[in-house]
């Protein structure tokens, strides 16, 4: 078993067994939840046609705080559980230690992986227990077009596949954004050995999410803001092409600019 290897395995188990990564779980579980009792609605009582799980889960409604807070924090309960863990070995030693054993391309393959796959985890599993939950609540009924089922734009990203087969897009758009808050909490962790503070170092990529929010919203690009168009309601209809944007940027700032910290560090 090679070095990288050996690195990613002894983070992935230090991250999973963490207190940041049962707090971020712990605070995700209490929204997902909220939003399911926010959301109920007797089933006898919801008019002509009974509600739908694609309609009350929290990637089918868009009217509960709960469902809004939890979008919104998202990036902060993903970069709960390890983004701060490079910062922190820099700033105890442990990273110099490190590059005796392993060369900086293991150092940097270890601790980018772990990352995005603690911050992809921490991203899809309430949202899965949320579906599955409400999947026990409510019939999986088949979305209909004309009784204001969200995405309900023609030109909404997947529509076809959420009216022929909602599951599949349901389990899809949860891919999607675990994909996306993972390469945004790989930003922050790129960025984390410029930071003084572990504070910031946590909080960065939060703190960009809103301040971009904030800035299209104030420009009226509402239709540019990831808050909207990654919500599988799609209150903002999202595009291929405008995901991958954001995804690429993301990942190639993030590799660029971590690879050259590991490089600077091993220097040091």
């Amino acid at each position: 078993m090679n070095k990288s290897s050996t690195l990613l395995k002894i983070h992935l188990r230090c991250a999973f067994t963490s207190r940041g990564f049962w707090l971020s779980l712990a605070i995700s579980t209490t929204l997902v939840i909220w939003q399911i009792i926010s959301a109920y609605t007797p089933i006898v009582t919801s008019g002509p046609y009974p509600s739908s799980v694609f309609a009350r889960w929290i990637g089918g409604e868009f009217h509960t705080l709960a469902g809004q807070l939890f979008y919104i924090l998202l990036p902060l309960i993903c970069a709960l559980p390890f983004q701060s863990r490079y910062f922190l070995d820099k700033r105890d030693g442990y990273i110099k230690s490190l590059s005796l054993y392993a060369s900086k391309r293991d150092l940097f393959f270890a601790y980018y992986i772990a990352n995005y796959i603690v911050s992809f985890s921490v991203a899809v599993i309430p949202l899965l227990l949320n579906l599955l939950s409400s999947a026990m609540l409510y019939p999986s009924l088949k979305p209909q077009p004309l009784l204001s089922f969200l995405p309900s734009n023609q030109n909404a990203l997947m529509v076809d596949l959420f009216y022929s087969n909602p599951w599949v897009y349901c389990l899809l758009y949860i891919g999607m954004i675990g994909l996306f808050m993972a390469a945004l909490s790989c930003v922050g962790l790129a960025f984390s050995p410029c930071m003084k503070n572990v504070f910031f170092v946590i909080s960065s990529p939060f703190i960009g999410y809103f301040i971009m929010i904030f800035a299209l919203e104030e420009f009226d690009l509402v239709s540019y803001c990831p808050l909207y168009f990654l919500q599988p309601t799609q209150i903002d209809f999202a595009t291929w092409p405008l995901y991958l944007i954001y995804l690429l940027a993301m990942l190639i700032v993030s590799v660029i600019l971590f690879r050259k910290q590991v490089n600077e560090c091993e220097i040091l």
